[in-house]
């Protein structure tokens, strides 16, 4: 059986525009790649994870929490494959890591701060109950948390290394007047965390 030119002629171009898509997004995810492992590499390069800062990282916390009237604040960071809590308000429950700096270590797949480290973005969860993306959330249940907030621990060469969170046992809202507050204080943790000087960019979640 004979296939006519011109369906040769058209199936010639769809099968090389298939082809150059798939290019693209292979680039692109290679892009995305690298781009992550550098913010993996800029984390480990501030030796915050060691644990040297956890008390001025605590004490960003608990203002953060004193300024919002929140029920606990906390620091994060987000490595490969896990968050670690830099600094927080209060005791909290979670397991801790076993070298020494105690810190509460969560599977990444379960830090709801992953999603501010990935938009490089503030998010603001009203009630997380209410929000298909946490409701079944395990931290946030652990904590018994409804209300979270958190902007980008954004360094001065843009990389997000986790994120400044507060957190609350009641749904609230959060006004964009607050968020900038809140990037504020963020800007002030990225200090603490890598010894420079940051200016708080805070977009609208």
């Amino acid at each position: 059986r004979h296939t006519h030119p011109q369906a040769q002629r058209g199936t010639a171009p769809r099968a090389a525009g298939r082809a150059g898509g798939l290019t693209r997004v292979i680039r692109l995810l290679a892009r995305l790649r690298r781009r992550e492992d550098e913010r993996v590499a800029a984390l480990h390069a501030t030796g915050v994870l060691k644990g040297g800062s956890r008390e001025d990282l605590d004490a960003a916390a608990m203002r953060a929490a004193d300024v919002f009237h929140a029920g606990f604040a906390v620091i994060s960071a987000i490595d490969k494959d896990q968050e670690f809590i830099l600094g927080q308000s209060k005791q909290l429950a979670g397991p801790l890591t076993k070298d020494g700096t105690d810190m509460i270590v969560i599977p990444r797949s379960d830090a709801v701060c992953d999603h501010v480290v990935a938009r490089g973005e503030p998010l603001v969860v009203e009630d997380a109950e209410r929000d298909p993306r946490f409701a079944e959330n395990p931290t946030i249940k652990l904590w018994n948390a409804r209300f979270y907030a958190g902007v980008p621990l954004r360094t001065a060469d843009g990389m997000v290394l986790g994120a400044l969170c507060i957190l609350g046992a009641e749904p609230r809202p959060l006004d964009d007047r607050e968020i900038e507050i809140l990037g504020a204080m963020a800007a002030d943790v990225v200090a603490i965390i890598t010894g420079d000087e940051v200016e708080a960019v805070v977009p609208k979640p």
